[in-house]
């Protein structure tokens, strides 16, 4: 039998109390040992004097393991809540404070119990609070309507104010906690930090909106392509130049290689190859291409590859322009120039 004291103290409670109580461990010899919530308590005859010990024990081997076992969960539980990047939470259906994990001082700066006190309406910007009511009180009204699932999930984003003052968008998933009867009692929130991300989508949309503009202003076409003549991209003023759209390109059902004129193709076909078979490779040509409406329109083409780690080419990317009326400016130009040739007796030349 081992004891929680030593035996002068356990001797020294029954003289001095005539009583003891407290846990010990049972180790019978060949067998497992278990736990007893002892009582000792002195017995004395009708002179007082100590005849013999009175003992009382329940055994509460079962209860000390689920305890400890308790222990280790709600050990493990705190861990898990206190570094967790996760703000979890639950409030009771009228949108107070039930719950607020530790790690929401290192979130949002105040202490559990600080957020306790100040509770929801006080931790959200009025906007947001307002947001949220309408949202769970929505849930609510609905929930015994036909279909509706009891352990559904819902999104609300939220603006929660930290002990400095910034402001943090918060998306919070929601899930409704109900009792025995299948009524809802509270909600528990697990909230992310959003506010990197949305500034991340905001700058985004900013760089798409810019590049759209600069789209609709490019008077060429710009492109991608893998080395095999998938288009990966393919925009600019393709409509414009060759009346097909840049999805024809895009979806394969228009190749750029089949609306180039044949005889200009069979000049630059050496130079095509090279783009897809040397590294590093950049060049500049000219030629026609015959338009969707079988109008021909010469173009100008700037073209480079961009190669693998190994310095094999991986892809094609380059710009084209329609260079039509440059190329007939020329030719009216060398026709002029051809005129005193044509007509050695000129009426003016200037």
């Amino acid at each position: 039998v081992q004891y929680p004291c030593s035996a002068e103290q356990l001797t020294h409670e029954l003289d001095t109390t005539g009583r003891w109580k407290g846990e010990i461990v049972y180790a019978p010899e060949g067998k497992p040992s278990y736990i007893l919530e002892t009582r000792l308590n002195l017995q004395k005859d009708n002179k007082g004097v100590p005849i013999a010990v009175l003992e009382l024990g329940t055994n509460i081997t079962a209860r000390k393991q689920a305890e400890a076992s308790l222990r280790a969960s709600e050990a493990h539980y705190k861990f898990l809540t206190d570094n967790i990047s996760d703000l979890i939470g639950i409030i009771d259906t009228e949108m107070h404070f039930t719950y607020v994990s530790n790690n929401a001082q290192h979130i949002l700066g105040f202490t559990m119990d600080e957020v306790m006190r100040k509770d929801v309406r006080g931790m959200m910007t009025p906007e947001s609070f307002e947001r949220a009511r309408q949202a769970i009180t929505h849930q609510i009204s609905i929930d015994k309507d036909p279909g509706q699932d009891p352990a559904r999930t819902f999104l609300i984003e939220v603006e929660i104010r930290k002990k400095d003052g910034s402001l943090r968008l918060f998306e919070m998933k929601v899930n409704f906690v109900r009792n025995e009867a299948g009524q809802v009692v509270s909600l528990l929130g697990i909230g992310r930090d959003i506010t990197k991300h949305r500034i991340v989508e905001r700058e985004l949309r900013e760089i798409g909106d810019r590049y759209r503009s600069f789209l609709h202003n490019f008077q060429g076409i710009a492109y991608r392509s893998g080395i095999e003549g998938d288009i990966l991209f393919f925009e600019g003023q393709v409509e414009g130049i060759t009346g097909f759209t840049s999805k024809d390109f895009i979806d394969g059902n228009v190749r750029w290689d089949k609306i180039i004129f044949p005889d200009d193709w069979k000049t630059i076909e050496s130079s095509w190859k090279k783009l897809h078979s040397v590294g590093n490779c950049e060049i500049e040509r000219e030629y026609r291409i015959i338009r969707r409406d079988q109008q021909v329109r010469w173009v100008h083409e700037s073209v480079h590859n961009q190669c693998d780690d190994a310095g094999i080419p991986a892809f094609v990317e380059g710009t084209i322009y329609d260079i039509t009326d440059r190329k007939k400016s020329f030719e009216e130009q060398l026709w002029l120039a051809s005129i005193p040739e044509l007509s050695p007796n000129p009426i003016i030349e200037a």
